[in-house]
C-alpha cells in the first residue's frame, strides 16, 4: 500500500450506542488502510450488536486489539451510564422537589378555601337578621343546661347573661326570633322587661293559648282550690318537658289562690298560680271549685271554750294543722271571710286586723252574743264610780271570766272600745288605754263621749267666777275640788279636753300635779307662757309704769305701786307671758307670790 495509503489515526473514536454516539480519548496510533477497514467493521459488528463476537477467526493480535477495544467501549458505556443514572438522579430530585412545592401549594390552597367557607358561614351568621314575634310560651325547666345571652352565642360580641332555669315554669313574651347556624334561638321578654336569648329548645311546641293575666294583682284572678281532687301541684303543666311534681292539690283545699297564667297542654287547661304574691306553680282546672263554698263577709264572736281548736285547715283533712283553742280569741269579734260545709260540719275561715285567724267549727265555736256598735270607737270612764264596778278578762257571767281591777280606777279617763258584745240584757265592752288592753267593763261604766289629747300651757284669767272640778260640770258624779284663785299667778298645763253642753273642759295640772277640770271661759288670752330665771332691775325714771298684781288688761288685775319705787332693787324672774302686744314679767315678791312689770321699763343685770 503506497505512502499516500496510510494515515494517522485520531485520538477519537466513535462508538454507536443505544443513545447516540460516543467520543473516546485513546493514544495515537498508525494503522494500515487494511486494519482500519478491519477494525472498522468490527466496530462496526459491537455497534450492531453489543458484546457480540465476530464470526471469524482473527488473528491474535487483532483480538486482543479487540478486546482492549471491547474494555474501552464498556468502560466508555459504564461512565455514560452512571452520567445517564446521575442525570436521572437529579431529575428525579428536582421532579420530587418540585411534586413536594406542589404538594404544599395545593395543602395551602385547602387551607385557603377551607378559611373562606368559614369567613363566609361566620359572615353569613353574623348577617343573620331577626324576625319580629308576638308569641307567650313556658320557659320549660332546663336544670342549669343552658344560659340566656345578650345575643344568640354563636354570634360574635354575644355575652352571658345567667341561668336560664331562672324563668323555669313561668310564662314569658317572646319577642324575636334568630336562626343561626341551624339554631333557633328567641329573645324574650317577662313583664315588659328585656332579659336575652335562649335556644328555641326551651319552649315546648305542645303548649296552646298560653297567656299571662292582665291584671295579677287584681282580686278578679281569685280562684278557690277545691277538696280532695287528688289532683298535682306542677313546676309547668304535666306532659311539658321537665315537668316535676310539686305537691298534691290538697295542700291547698278551700285557699284562695290567684291566677297568673294559663296554658293548655293536650287539650287540657292548667293554671300558674301564686300564695301571698309568691309564684307556687301550675294546677289543672278541675282542682278548682268554688261548689259549696261561700265568700260570707260578716262580723261573728268567738266563744271562750278551750275544747273547741283553730286550724289551718277544716279539720279531717289530710293537711290541717292545729293552730290555738278559740278561747286565745274569746268574745272577739272577727270577720268571717269564707265557709264550708266539710263532712256534714260547717267550718269558717276567720280574719282579724292582723289576718287570717284559721278555720272554726262555727256550729261551736261561736258565742251566743251578739256584736253591738261601737260608735266611734272611743268614749270615757265615769266619774265617781263605786269600787265594785270591775274590769274583766272575760264578760262576767262567764266561767273563764277573772277580776282584773276595778274601773273606778280611770275615771273620766279616755277610752278605747275596741269590743262590744251583748250577754242577755248586759252590754260588755273591751276598752284600751293608750296601747294596753284593759278587759272588760260593764257598758254602764262607759259614756259615749270623746275626750281630746292636748298639750298646751295656759294661765286663768277669770279666777273669781269659776271652780274646779272633778269632772267637767254638769255630769253626774261631778265635785268641786278648788277654786280658781287659788291659781291665779300659776302656770297650767293642759293635757286632754272634752265637750259638755257645748262647753269646753279643760284637764289642767299645775306643777305636775292633777288639780281636775276648769271650764275654758276662765282660762285668759295669754300666750308664749314661760319659766323664766335670771336677775333685773328697774331702768325707767318715769312713774307711770306700774307694779301690777296680774298683767294690765286681765281681769282682776289690781296696781301695787310704781316701777320707779324698784329702781334699785335686783328683781328675781320667774315667768314671762305676752298679752296682746306686750310681753309682762314676772318677779318673785318674796313672800311666795309674783308681781307683774312691763319688760320695756327693766333691763337684765344687778345694779352696783
Amino acid at each position: 500500500m503506497g505512502k499516500e495509503n496510510k494515515f494517522t489515526k485520531s485520538s477519537k473514536t466513535v462508538i454507536a450506542g443505544a443513545l447516540g454516539v460516543g467520543v473516546l480519548l485513546s493514544t495515537p496510533s498508525l494503522l494500515s488502510a487494511e486494519t482500519y477497514n478491519q477494525n472498522e467493521g468490527n466496530l462496526q459488528a459491537n455497534v450492531e450488536v453489543k458484546g457480540t463476537e465476530s464470526k471469524e477467526n482473527p488473528p491474535k493480535t487483532d483480538i486482543q486489539k479487540q478486546e482492549g477495544q471491547k474494555d474501552q467501549v464498556e468502560t466508555a458505556n459504564s461512565k455514560e451510564s452512571n452520567q445517564i443514572k446521575q442525570e436521572e438522579k437529579e431529575k428525579q430530585g428536582v421532579q420530587k422537589e418540585s411534586k413536594t412545592k406542589a404538594d404544599n401549594l395545593k395543602v395551602v390552597e385547602e387551607e385557603k378555601a377551607k378559611q373562606d367557607v368559614t369567613n363566609e358561614k361566620t359572615l353569613s351568621s353574623q348577617k343573620t337578621e331577626a324576625t319580629p314575634m308576638n308569641k307567650d310560651n313556658i320557659l320549660i325547666n332546663t336544670d342549669g343546661e343552658n344560659g340566656i345571652w345578650t345575643n344568640p352565642k354563636d354570634l360574635e360580641g354575644s355575652h352571658y347573661v345567667g341561668p336560664a332555669n331562672e324563668y323555669a315554669g313561668m310564662v314569658v313574651h317572646l319577642s324575636q326570633k334568630m336562626v343561626v347556624e341551624n339554631t333557633t334561638w328567641y329573645q324574650f321578654c317577662v313583664g315588659g322587661k328585656e332579659i336575652g336569648w335562649v335556644e328555641s329548645k326551651l319552649f315546648d311546641n305542645g303548649l296552646t293559648e298560653v297567656q299571662s293575666r292582665r291584671f295579677p294583682n287584681d282580686a278578679i284572678n281569685d280562684a278557690i282550690v277545691g277538696q280532695d281532687t287528688n289532683d298535682g301541684v306542677w313546676s309547668l303543666p304535666y306532659g311539658v318537658s321537665g315537668a316535676k311534681y310539686i305537691a298534691s292539690s290538697n295542700v291547698y283545699s278551700f285557699d284562695t289562690i290567684r291566677i297568673t297564667a294559663q296554658a293548655k297542654m293536650n287539650g287540657q287547661m292548667w293554671y300558674a298560680f301564686s300564695v301571698d304574691g309568691k309564684h307556687i306553680g301550675w294546677i289543672h282546672d278541675k282542682a278548682l271549685s268554688n261548689k259549696n263554698i261561700g265568700n260570707d263577709h260578716y262580723y261573728i264572736i268567738i266563744g271562750s271554750s278551750n275544747s273547741h281548736g283553730i286550724w289551718t285547715k277544716p279539720y279531717g283533712l289530710a293537711c290541717s294543722k292545729y293552730v290555738a283553742p278559740t278561747s286565745q280569741y274569746a268574745y272577739e269579734m272577727v270577720k268571717l271571710v269564707k265557709t264550708v260545709a266539710y263532712k256534714g260540719t260547717q267550718w269558717g275561715q276567720i280574719k282579724n286586723e292582723k289576718g287570717i285567724i284559721g278555720w272554726i267549727d262555727l256550729t261551736k265555736a261561736t258565742a251566743s252574743v251578739v256584736p253591738c256598735g261601737i260608735g266611734s270607737g272611743v268614749g270615757s270612764v265615769r266619774g265617781n264610780l263605786p269600787s265594785s264596778h270591775g274590769i274583766w278578762t272575760l264578760p262576767y257571767g262567764d266561767k273563764n271570766a277573772k277580776w282584773v281591777g276595778s274601773v273606778s280606777d280611770y275615771s273620766f279617763q279616755p277610752v278605747k272600745i275596741v269590743q262590744k258584745v251583748s250577754t242577755g240584757n248586759v252590754g260588755w265592752c273591751k276598752i284600751q288605754v293608750g296601747d294596753r288592753v284593759l278587759g272588760w267593763v260593764d257598758a254602764q261604766t262607759l259614756v259615749d263621749r270623746s275626750i281630746f289629747e292636748e298639750d298646751k300651757t295656759v294661765m286663768a284669767e277669770n279666777v273669781n267666777d269659776h271652780a274646779i272640778w272633778s269632772i267637767p260640770y254638769g255630769l253626774e258624779g261631778a265635785k268641786n275640788v278648788g277654786n280658781v284663785s287659788d291659781y291665779a299667778n300659776s302656770i297650767m298645763h293642759v293635757d286632754k279636753y272634752t265637750y259638755v253642753d257645748n262647753t269646753r273642759w279643760y284637764h289642767v295640772s299645775v306643777d305636775g300635779r292633777d288639780i281636775g277640770w276648769l271650764d275654758s271661759k276662765a282660762i285668759s288670752g295669754a300666750f308664749y307662757i314661760l319659766q323664766r330665771s335670771g336677775v333685773y332691775h328697774v331702768s325707767t325714771n318715769d312713774t307711770s309704769h306700774g307694779v301690777w298684781s296680774r298683767p294690765y288688761g286681765m281681769k282682776n288685775a289690781s296696781w301695787i305701786g310704781s316701777a320707779v319705787e324698784y329702781k334699785n332693787k335686783n328683781l328675781e324672774l320667774k315667768m314671762s307671758l305676752r298679752l296682746r302686744y306686750t310681753t309682762w314679767f314676772a318677779f318673785d315678791n318674796g313672800h311666795g307670790g309674783v308681781f307683774w312689770i312691763d319688760s320695756d321699763v327693766v333691763s337684765e343685770g344687778k345694779v352696783n
